[in-house]
């Protein structure tokens, strides 16, 4: 730091510090903001995979199980009844098909739900890493702004004892 004819310090400079310091923290503080922010989205993730979805996915199987089984019931009624007379079964084997692509929808989007869980867990594991890295990272932002401060705060003790030792007045100069 420069020192003034009068011995005071350069306010600018030493403002210049506490701008910095101040931008640190909020660096800091916007990183672990958004840490957190990842950690409840992941969390949110992790919680729709594991409870929602698969009681979302069961309610639905049970609905198009139930369909199955109905269309599956009309088209031998519908056979049934076709026997004595001559009456097309086509609506009935039409709607069974498609009762039978819904299971099986159902069916397919459970066991990908399964394994996007399983990915999500191995995923959740590299993205803790990561953010504890991050969290190291703003740690060392916090060092760095005490850091800051220590050198401020020495700065001024040594302008301090500069001024003792040469007490010289604006008159003199």
């Amino acid at each position: 730091m420069t020192e003034q004819r009068d011995g005071s310090a350069n306010i600018r400079e030493l403002e210049a510090l506490d701008r910095a310091k101040r931008s640190l923290l909020e660096c800091r503080a916007s990183l672990l903001l958004a840490v957190a922010e990842g950690y409840s989205e992941v969390q949110r993730m992790r919680n729709f995979l594991a409870e929602e979805l698969p009681a979302r996915l069961k309610s639905e199987r049970r609905v198009l199980q139930r369909r199955f089984d109905e269309a599956k019931a009309d088209l031998v009624r519908a056979e049934l009844v076709r026997d004595g007379m001559s009456v097309s079964c086509e609506t009935e084997r039409r709607n069974l098909e498609k009762a039978k692509r819904l299971l099986d929808r159902n069916q397919t989007r459970h066991q990908a739900m399964k394994r996007w869980t399983e990915r999500l867990e191995q995923e959740f594991l590299i993205f803790q890493a990561s953010m504890q890295s991050l969290s190291g990272r703003a740690d060392d932002l916090s060092r760095g702004s005490e850091h800051i401060e220590r050198s401020r705060n020495l700065i001024i003790d040594y302008l301090q004892v500069r001024v003792k030792q040469n007490p010289k007045s604006i008159d003199e100069q």
